[in-house]
């Protein structure tokens, strides 16, 4: 004898056991109707909602990536300028150390003529002394 197999129950002479099979489909089927329906109906009601929060969501993040990217941006450029800044002293200094070289050789051969020539008029007044 055939037994259902919900229930575990023996089916009824008049009723096989594709009747019931048959019988449970149809159930089954209307209530994942109405299920598919209830479900879908609150989709549609929280759709708006959800969408909104993602929209919320995305801006704030665009807004976080973008504050970001700018606080990146602003770092590359203050390093910039404190290099620029480093490379100006370093050329200045430069600079200024060729400049006082430069002065000092003058200065130095301008001492060592100035030398030559007071050596020159001692031998010249020597000379002139001499006579």
């Amino acid at each position: 004898m055939a037994k259902c197999p919900v229930c575990l129950q023996p089916l009824p002479k008049a009723l096989d056991m594709e009747e019931l099979q048959t019988r449970l489909e149809g159930i089954t089927a209307r209530a994942r109707t109405q299920e598919k329906q209830a479900l879908e109906t609150e989709f549609r009601k929280r759709l708006p909602r959800l969408l909104e929060a993602e929209r919320e969501r995305a801006r704030r993040s665009a807004e976080h990536e973008v504050k970001q990217e700018l606080l990146d941006a602003k770092r590359r450029a203050d390093k910039a300028e404190r290099d620029k800044n480093r490379e100006i002293q370093r050329i200045r200094k430069d600079a200024e150390r060729t400049a006082d070289r430069r002065a000092e050789m003058a200065a130095k051969s301008v001492a060592t003529q100035n030398q030559a020539e007071i050596e020159k008029l001692q031998a010249t007044r020597e000379r002139d002394r001499a006579r």
